[in-house]
Parts: C-alpha cells; sequence; structure tokens
C-alpha cells in the first residue's frame, strides 16, 4: 500500500541506531527536555529519558509539566549509549550530585561519544571534570562556576568542543539540537 502526502518531506533517518539519554530530574526546564526529545525523535534516534529515581518516576518541570522517565540511570548499559543531553533549570544540581550521572556523563565522552548540556546543564559536565580547557558556553548566571573548572566561556549561542556541546538558554534550542544532530550523526560506534 502506498500512501501520498500533499505536504510530505523526505524524512531524516541520520540518528538510526543511535541511543540518547537525556537526563531528568526535579525543575528541568520543560522546553530544554521537550524540545530535544521530539528533535532527536524526528531524526530516528532512540532516545531514553533517565532520571536519578527509578523507571517511571514522574518529574515536575520548572512550568508545570510533567515529565516520566522510560529508565532508572541505574538500568542502563553505559557502552549502549551513544550521548547524553543535559537540559538546564534546576534538575542539573540535583544530577550533578549523583555518582552515577557522573560516571554515565564521563563513561560516554571517554567512549568517545557525544555530551550536550545546555542552560544549568554544564553543572553536571562540571561534576563530570569535563570542561578543564574546554571551549563552552553556559546560562551568565553560572558562567563564574564554568570559569573556575577551567571552562574557557565564550558568549555563543552553541559552543562545540571535542564532542561536548553546550549552550546558553532556550532560545538557542534550534541551533543546540542541530548541533547535537550533526555530531552524533558523524559517529561510527
Amino acid at each position: 500500500m502506498h500512501v501520498q502526502c500533499r505536504f510530505s518531506k523526505t524524512i531524516s533517518m541520520s540518528l538510526a541506531n543511535k541511543r540518547i539519554v537525556i537526563l531528568a530530574a526535579r525543575y528541568v526546564e520543560d522546553s530544554e527536555l521537550m524540545y530535544p526529545l521530539y528533535r532527536l525523535k524526528e531524526e530516528s534516534a532512540e532516545v531514553m529519558v533517565s532520571g536519578i529515581g527509578e523507571k517511571g518516576t514522574v518529574y515536575d518541570g520548572k512550568i508545570g509539566l510533567k515529565f516520566t522517565t522510560t529508565h532508572s540511570i541505574n538500568g542502563i548499559d553505559f557502552d549502549s549509549v551513544h550521548a547524553v543531553v543535559v537540559p538546564g533549570g534546576f534538575a542539573p544540581d540535583y544530577l550533578r550530585a549523583n555518582e552515577r550521572v557522573q560516571a554515565l556523563v564521563h563513561h560516554v565522552h571517554s567512549r568517545g561519544g557525544v555530551v550536550a548540556a545546555i542552560c544549568h546543564g554544564p553543572w553536571v559536565l562540571v561534576s563530570a571534570d569535563l570542561l578543564k580547557d574546554r571551549q563552552c558556553t553556559c546560562y551568565k548566571n553560572i558562567k563564574d562556576d564554568i570559569v573556575n573548572a577551567g571552562g574557557l566561556w565564550q558568549d555563543a549561542p552553541v559552543v562545540v568542543s571535542n564532542r561536548i556541546i553546550t549552550s546558553r538558554c532556550p532560545d538557542d534550542l534550534p541551533v543546540f539540537c542541530k548541533a547535537i544532530i550533526s555530531e552524533v550523526s558523524k559517529l561510527n560506534f
């Protein structure tokens, strides 16, 4: 059966067979979780929303949306993950204190994968010891934390440095997601 749609486009499959974890916790910035979630799914990635609680944990977003995790951080095989996305809001302050989150972020990058963080998300990268001597950006209120951790901060919508992608705020989500898609599509594992 063939169905033709008048407004159809070629469907991209640039991230087929790529597994991406989006980290979630209380008071995550709603748009910084939702936008990458759906944009990466559009590219055929397998996207897992994971938190430090059990699978099925419901987290309240900063503006009131509710997010249910599809996986627990404790149940993820780190070697199967190609990329990790860390949204902002207040969630990174909870996530960064979790050793398993730090281990996942560090492992994925060490293995050759992509780590992306937006807004306050780079706090998690600080705790995972990934920003020293790296070009990066973040929300202006945590700039001092990033610089004190050795990050080479710049005021730009998105910065890509050795498979680490950082961005400033929800307004930067389109270029943030384009950078994630571009970097993950280059992976050959």
